[in-house]
């Protein structure tokens, strides 16, 4: 295993959190779009299943892309900047 610092762990944990709310906020959009009464679909299990394994790829996706920036500032920001209270 690798011998890190724990604070070093924790820094992105910023940016997991993010990525998090991101993925999860688009999941519940979907569910609730797809719970609109106005939507008669007759699919069956497997095409739900589908369409949500898609819709979540794609979130994650998105935030990847959304929590990117947020990630480079993470790693290449200084320890002395990293270690103040506005980070924690």
């Amino acid at each position: 295993m690798l011998n890190v610092p724990a604070g070093r762990t924790l820094r992105f944990a910023p940016a997991l959190a993010a990525a998090s709310a991101i993925v999860a906020v688009s999941c519940l959009t979907r569910v609730f779009l797809a719970l609109r009464p106005d939507v008669a679909v007759t699919w069956g299990f497997a095409d739900w299943l589908g369409i949500f394994g898609f819709g979540l790829l794609f979130d994650a996706v998105a935030a990847l892309y959304l929590v990117t920036p947020l990630v480079l500032w993470l790693a290449l920001a200084p320890d002395r900047i990293a270690r103040r209270r506005l980070y924690r």
